[in-house]
């Protein structure tokens, strides 16, 4: 018989706090204690949390690790197609001049932590004239960041948006600016060329772990406060040789999650699951 199960996994990413993900397999029913236990061909959520299933005792060459994603084809497209545009309407519409724009895209919730944003990117604003910051979200804290922001030209709120609605501001921008907790808005960061300036240890969803620390992103300490991490933002900015090659990490980096990656990859297990003797 073929399910589907959870494994709440907790480990050190990549050197950084621990954090919490979860993985999801198809095999064998088995002990609840252990419910990988009777999986044939299980499918981990990402790599890092299969090489813990691995840790934990399963074989390595049953289970399939996966990346997962969304359809980010027609985002990317959409993002080079506004980025090459002659006529970028968001640009025109928000009056952007400055090739120096942090984007945040999430809800405005303490987990988020829009407030440190904001306080952060004022520490970015104080070493780079130009900067700008586009915020696109809903939440409770809304309307304190509104209220914080008001007298802040620079500071520009979106409608909230989704999917290929945000293209236009991830063309607009130059690094993603995520200090609370991330999820697949990393996907839509490397993607689109932006690399991400994150803090660990902030309950991150697994797909934190496609971050990596001068590779496509800048990686901070968990206990760093917001004027650092306008400065460590404001690093990256003023050095250009650096940011091109995070900027191109990301874009190589696009095929890996793309769906139909994921999807081969899915269904190759599923395929392994069949093969030993697993039933729909």
């Amino acid at each position: 018989m073929i399910r589907i199960f959870d494994v709440k996994v907790t480990g050190q990413h990549v050197g950084q706090p621990a954090h919490l993900a979860a993985t999801h397999g198809i095999g064998l029913a088995g002990d609840r204690k252990r419910p990988h236990a009777g999986a044939a061909n299980p499918s981990a959520y990402t790599p890092t949390i299969g090489e813990r299933l691995v840790s934990s005792g399963f074989p390595q060459d049953r289970l399939t690790a996966l990346r997962n994603t969304v359809d980010v084809v027609p985002l990317a497209a959409a993002v080079d197609s506004h980025r090459h545009s002659d006529n970028h309407d968001l640009v025109k519409e928000l009056g952007l001049k400055s090739d120096s724009v942090g984007l945040f895209v999430g809800r405005l919730y303490p987990l988020k932590r829009p407030l440190f944003l904001l306080d952060a990117a004022k520490s970015v604003r104080a070493l780079v004239p130009d900067f700008e910051l586009i915020v696109i979200g809903d939440g409770p804290e809304k309307d304190e960041f509104r209220r914080r922001s008001s007298n802040l030209s620079w500071v520009h709120m979106l409608t909230n948006a989704n999917g290929l609605e945000i293209a236009p501001a991830l063309a607009a921008s130059t690094v993603m600016m995520l200090p609370g907790m991330i999820g697949l808005a990393a996907v839509d960061a490397i993607v689109s060329g932006l690399p991400t300036i994150a803090v660990a240890g902030q309950q991150h969803s697994p797909e934190f772990e496609y971050l990596e620390n001068d590779g496509n992103a800048v990686i901070l300490p968990s206990d760093i406060d917001p004027e650092t991490y306008g400065q460590r933002t404001a690093e990256l900015l003023l050095d250009r040789l650096r940011y091109d090659r995070l900027r191109e990490n990301c874009l190589a980096e696009r095929d890996r999650y793309s769906l139909d990656t994921f999807v081969d990859a899915f269904a190759n297990g599923v395929q392994e699951a069949t093969d030993a003797g697993c039933r729909p």
